[in-house]
């Protein structure tokens, strides 16, 4: 459940200091607290202590912006808009998208590269060696960066939320003798080599999927990816 617009979001870490900016504009919410709160990854526990303290969804939701926020735990995505939107979009696409379109990264975050608009127009360009802009995020992953960067023991399940095929994964299985390293590489090989599109959102998205549930490890892959 991607769109353009929930990609661009800013992708910032919030703090306690957001918090009245978060609940203003997600208070619409307020009744969905609860779905919200899960798909934010709070724990089962913290879901249930909140819903014992206060009958009120109001107040429920505000704990649970607060909550998020204070980020207790460190495997816990940041909080971010990015990461509220898509929470959010997972419930309502359309009201996720309206919140989205006042956070969209500016064009130098977004590409990486200067926006165009902001280029003093009397001093002369260097000369361009000829790339095209391309939005990092929606570009094909390197498979060295995958070696480095997403160890995760999880690769069958991570293999099916990108869309390969459950009868191929367990051919992979058998291929590699259950070794773990070599069945990862082999299912990120067919992944990138038989699908139109393979990118680095979408492998992110898919580790944050409840059925693969390496959330921590999507941000760090995320953290190298802004860092390219």
């Amino acid at each position: 459940m991607s769109s353009t617009v929930l990609e661009n979001v800013e992708n910032h870490v919030l703090g306690i200091n957001d918090f009245n900016k978060v609940f203003t504009e997600c208070r619409t919410f307020c009744a969905d607290w609860e779905e919200i709160a899960i798909h934010l990854d709070i724990p089962r526990n913290k879901v249930n202590t909140i819903k014992a303290n206060d009958n009120d969804v109001n107040k429920r939701f505000e704990k649970l912006i607060e909550v998020w926020l204070k980020r207790e735990r460190p495997e816990q995505p940041l909080p971010t808009w990015r990461v509220m939107c898509n929470a959010i979009a997972k419930e309502d696409i359309g009201s996720a998208e309206k919140i989205a379109k006042k956070h969209q990264c500016d064009f130098e975050e977004f590409t990486g590269h200067q926006d165009p608009s902001k280029i003093n127009p009397h001093v002369p360009e260097p000369p361009k060696l000829g790339s095209p802009i391309i939005n990092v995020w929606n570009s094909r992953p390197e498979i060295a960066e995958l070696d480095n960067h997403v160890r995760t023991n999880k690769w069958h399940a991570l293999g099916l939320q990108l869309g390969l095929d459950n009868g191929e994964l367990d051919a992979l299985q058998l291929q590699c003798h259950g070794d773990i390293a070599t069945c990862r590489r082999k299912m990120f090989d067919l992944w990138l080599q038989t699908k139109s599109n393979p990118s680095r959102q979408q492998l992110i998205d898919a580790l944050r999927t409840r059925a693969v549930a390496e959330r921590y490890m999507a941000e760090k892959y995320e953290a190298h990816i802004r860092s390219m």
